[in-house]
């Protein structure tokens, strides 16, 4: 086999080599996008506690129709909807244990304010 050939061949390896250590070693700064349930698993993020929140008031403030919900401890749910009959009796909502909110009460005189 001639010189060139070999010096050649050689050159080809170290680049190869190179160019995978290059590859194994650079910090990847995006290379793992995990699943919501990979990132609930590792305890990146926390899974949302949910509770029943039952139809609690219906309003209408300037022809608008408002469907306020309560739950457990003081969970408060509010849906603005073009029909009452779109308001269901009961929802899933995420649990909010004693959440410094204004009661039901409190609550339709801001959206009264807030709508005219």
């Amino acid at each position: 086999m001639k010189w060139y050939v070999r010096v050649g061949n050689s050159l080809l390896i170290l680049f190869f080599i190179l160019f995978l250590s290059f590859i194994a070693f650079t910090p990847r700064a995006h290379a793992v996008d995990w699943t919501p349930m990979q990132k609930l698993w590792r305890g990146m993020v926390e899974e949302k506690r949910m509770t029943t929140c039952r139809l609690a008031k219906r309003k209408v403030v300037k022809e608008q129709k408002i469907c306020l919900y309560e739950g457990a401890n003081k969970t408060r749910e509010t849906i603005f909807v073009d029909k009452f009959e779109q308001c269901p009796r009961t929802l899933s909502c995420v649990y909010e244990p004693d959440k410094d909110a204004p009661s039901i009460l409190e609550m339709m005189e801001s959206l009264e304010e807030s709508l005219k």
